[in-house]
C-alpha cells in the first residue's frame, strides 16, 4: 500500500471518529444535518456553560467579562432555536438524551 492510499484511509478514519458518522448512522441520521449541527452545538454548550460557572466564581474575572459571557450564552442559545426552527414539525426535546449503544451522545431527542 503506497504512502497516499495510506493517508487517505487515515484521512477517513479520523473524519469518522470526529463527526462520528457511525453512530448517526446507527440512528438512521446520517444525513440529518440539522440534527447533527444541533447535536454538536448542544455538547460545545455543554462545555462552555462548565467554563462559564467556573468564570463566574472567580473574582479575578471582571464583572464586564461575566456579563459578555453572559450575552454570549443567550446569543448562543438563540442560535440553537433557530436552527431547531428549521426542523418544521419535528419535536426535538433538550431534556432528553439520544442513545448509541447505550451511550449518551446528545441532549437532543428527535422524532418526526
Amino acid at each position: 500500500m503506497d504512502v497516499e492510499t495510506k493517508f487517505d484511509m487515515w484521512v477517513e478514519e479520523r473524519e469518522n471518529e470526529l463527526f462520528e458518522k457511525e453512530r448517526f448512522k446507527e440512528l438512521g441520521k446520517q444525513e440529518d444535518y440539522i440534527f447533527q449541527t444541533l447535536v454538536f452545538m448542544g455538547r460545545a454548550f455543554q462545555q462552555m456553560s462548565i467554563g462559564f460557572t467556573i468564570a463566574d466564581t472567580l473574582n479575578e474575572i471582571p464583572q464586564s467579562i461575566k456579563e459578555e459571557m453572559r450575552d454570549l450564552t443567550r446569543r448562543y442559545h438563540g442560535l440553537q432555536e433557530q436552527i431547531r426552527s428549521l426542523f418544521k414539525g419535528r419535536r426535538i426535546n433538550v431534556n432528553a438524551a439520544v442513545l448509541a449503544n447505550g451511550k449518551v451522545i446528545s441532549a437532543f431527542e428527535y422524532k418526526r
